[in-house]
């Protein structure tokens, strides 16, 4: 198993200019799971961990392996975020309890012909 480690962390050092072509699916990782939980988490705990998270990789910045996974997990916790700020930013209102079928009914006041004679 440490020599599948070694393998793997050697052609992850060698990829290191195509690490920010990453960001982007850690940014989809996020957002994927946030649409994919059943009940909506609370705000402020979105907003801790990408402060956390943040913070945690500014300060441990020196230690580059350390830093890596951290902003890895930053981006992911900040496509969570997003999505969740912008599913609150254009929530409704909906029903809170199932509604059977109704009755409806109305009358034709006016009807407007939207064909126009073009000839």
């Amino acid at each position: 198993m440490n020599n599948l480690a070694s393998i793997f962390y050697r052609h992850f050092v060698r990829e290191r200019d195509r690490w920010v072509l990453w960001l982007p699916v850690c940014l989809g990782l996020g957002v994927g799971g946030y649409f994919s939980l059943l009940v909506e988490p609370s705000l402020w705990l979105s907003m801790c961990s990408i402060a956390g998270l943040g913070f945690a990789a500014f300060v441990l910045r020196a230690k580059f392996s350390i830093f890596v996974g951290l902003i890895a997990c930053f981006a992911i916790a900040l496509g969570f975020g997003a999505a969740q700020v912008r599913t609150l930013s254009v929530a409704h209102p909906v029903l809170e309890k199932r509604v059977g079928p109704i009755s409806l009914s109305g009358r034709i006041v006016f009807v407007e012909n939207l064909i126009r004679d073009l000839g």
